[in-house]
Formats: structure tokens, C-alpha cells, sequence
């Protein structure tokens, strides 16, 4: 498929959204783990930023790294057929598609999935196109900042006729996007990265640290994690299936690491002065996650004690939700 910056044809624009009888589902994301498939939700809270939203896990566990990702887009397109002909953006009997496209800039990959297809014969009896859409996504294969787009584009060439070179008529041109979302992949399965492990004669769970820069250095299991030992005889106990809202057991744990997380980043008065202003801190790292708990929600860090007292109180009120 191949899209312009500048399109020299007539392509999908807001009147042509405005008219068009389609239902766009959320997404349905999903992955297996220890034979059975649990679902995610995307939330946008999390994030602090606008538009951007983060794959959450109520059981705690997924991770891009280790977790493969389902995805599932169900589509019900009711009426389409003004984009055919005069005033539209094809000729009569074009066919047209829709397409699942991913692109990760630091991943480094991109793909692109036909959903399905129509044309202006099928809405002739008021009858509905109905899409389900899904792909598996291998773990470890995206990370940072995702884009999910759902692209409109030409399946088959239609015949020019009397409006000559009017309308694009190659197969593949993207000529519309129908809906964009941004993901953030790295470290946002749940609240915070953890990782299940075997660890015979150690405690019930570790906190491990290994970034170098906060400000650079993405919030995501390679440079912070809580890793819950397995072996330990009070593991049961945690049951990670019960999801954050019903384990105060997990909610402690993310509490105390967050705590220590966010005073060692205090340390850093460099890095920490740059977070108090907003200053070189880049999406997705550290820094930025720090700065959104601490000074996008009001956590008080005047005191070490204050700071413990403030991260609790919020996770209270988000189990009171």
C-alpha cells in the first residue's frame, strides 16, 4: 500500500466521515498465560499524556518482552455508498478495502493487514458488512510508542468512464484513514513492570533498578522491575489473577517501589530539577513517569514519610473507582 503527505486525488475527508454508517469497536486486546486467555484494557490515565494509551493488565503480569499480544477489531459498516462515483472519492465499481496497519519508530516495525472489502453494490439493500479482524503479535517484537490505524484503500481499480483520471485508480493507494491510536507498549502492561521468577532463599519479591539516565532511560522491565518469587512459600498468597483492585498484597508491593523509585530519582538533583520543569525529559522514560505520579497527580514529597502516606492514599481512591 503507498499514501502521499500530498494527495493530487480526492480522498476521505470529515464530510465524508460524517456521512459514512460505520462503527469502529474498541480494540480487543488479549494474551495467554498458563493456558487460558486473559483480556487487557486500554486505559489513557496512566499515560499523561493526551491521545496516548497504555495496555493494562488487572492480573499484573504481561509485558511485551515476554507476553505475545491478540488483537481483535470488530467493524460494522452499515452504509458507505457516497464514497462511490459523483462526489465521492472512487469511481462506480471500484473496491475498496480496510486495512490494520502498526508501526513502532523504535521498534523499528511496521505491518499491514487487510481487515476486508466492499463496494457500492453492497449497500444497494441497506445490507450491513460486518469485519472481524484478528492478529497475534509475537512478544519481544514491538516496543516504545505504537500507532494502531485503520486505513482505507483501493482493492481493486474501477473503470474512469466519463470522469477520466479524476479519482485515484491504483491498487493499494491509501486514501483514508478511519482511526488512529497511539499505544505505549514499554512497561504499562500493568501499573509497573513485573516479572514472575525463581528465586529459592529469597524474599517474596525484589525491586530491581539498572537505568543509567532517567531521563532517557524508558520505564520498562530492562531498567526497573518487581520480580515476584515463585518459590517462595507466600506466593500463592499474591495471586496475581485476582487483578490490583482485589490484591492490597500487590498494591503494597508497587507502593514500596514506587516509593523507593521515586527517592532515588530524587537523588539525581540534575534529573530531578529537569523533571520539576519539564525539561529534556523523554516520553516514556523514567523521568516522565515520575514526573506524572509526583507532579501531575500531587504526591507529596516533602517528607519520606509524606511521600509513602501520599502513594497509598492513591491507590485507596483508585480501588474506590
Amino acid at each position: 500500500m503507498s499514501r502521499s503527505s500530498i494527495s493530487l486525488f480526492p480522498a476521505l475527508n470529515e464530510r465524508h466521515k460524517e456521512y459514512l454508517g460505520i462503527v469502529l469497536h474498541d480494540y480487543e486486546l488479549s494474551y495467554e498465560a498458563g493456558g487460558e486467555i486473559r483480556a487487557l484494557r486500554l486505559s489513557d490515565e496512566n499515560t499523561g499524556k493526551e491521545g496516548i494509551f497504555s495496555i493494562e493488565d488487572d492480573c499484573g503480569v504481561w509485558n511485551p518482552e515476554e507476553c505475545h499480544l491478540r488483537i481483535r477489531k470488530r467493524i460494522d459498516l452499515h452504509y458507505a455508498g457516497h464514497l462511490f462515483g459523483k462526489g465521492g472519492i472512487v469511481y462506480e465499481d471500484t473496491n475498496l478495502g480496510i486495512a490494520f496497519h502498526y508501526f513502532s519508530k523504535e521498534s523499528n516495525q511496521r505491518g499491514t493487514k487487510s481487515i476486508g472489502t466492499f463496494n457500492a453494490r453492497d449497500f444497494e439493500n441497506n445490507e450491513t458488512k460486518e469485519f472481524d479482524f484478528r492478529l497475534k503479535i509475537n512478544e519481544g517484537y514491538l516496543r516504545g510508542i505504537v500507532c494502531f490505524e485503520l486505513l482505507l484503500y483501493i482493492s481493486e481499480p474501477g473503470t474512469p468512464g466519463d470522469y477520466g483520471s479524476y479519482f485515484a485508480n491504483e491498487t493499494g493507494v491509501i486514501i483514508g484513514v478511519l482511526e488512529s491510536k497511539r499505544l505505549v507498549m514499554d512497561g504499562d502492561g500493568s501499573l509497573f513492570p513485573i516479572k514472575e521468577a525463581d528465586m529459592p532463599g529469597e524474599p517474596l519479591w525484589k525491586l530491581q533498578c539498572n537505568w543509567s539516565n532517567p531521563l532517557e532511560d524508558s520505564f520498562s522491565p530492562d531498567n526497573v522491575c518487581v520480580y515476584l518469587n515463585t518459590s517462595h512459600a507466600d506466593y500463592n498468597v499474591l495471586n496475581t489473577k485476582l487483578g490490583l483492585k482485589r490484591n492490597p498484597l500487590l498494591l503494597e508491593i508497587i507502593s514500596s517501589a514506587l516509593h523507593t523509585i521515586v527517592l532515588k530519582v530524587k537523588k539525581d538533583e540534575t534529573s530531578w530539577n529537569c523533571m520539576e520543569k519539564g525539561l529534556d525529559v523523554e516520553a516514556g522514560s523514567i523521568a516522565d513517569v515520575i514526573r506524572y505520579f509526583v507532579f501531575e497527580l500531587g504526591w507529596d514529597y516533602a517528607s519520606e514519610e509524606d511521600l509513602s502516606l501520599s502513594i497509598r492514599k492513591y491507590f485507596e481512591m483508585q480501588n474506590e473507582v
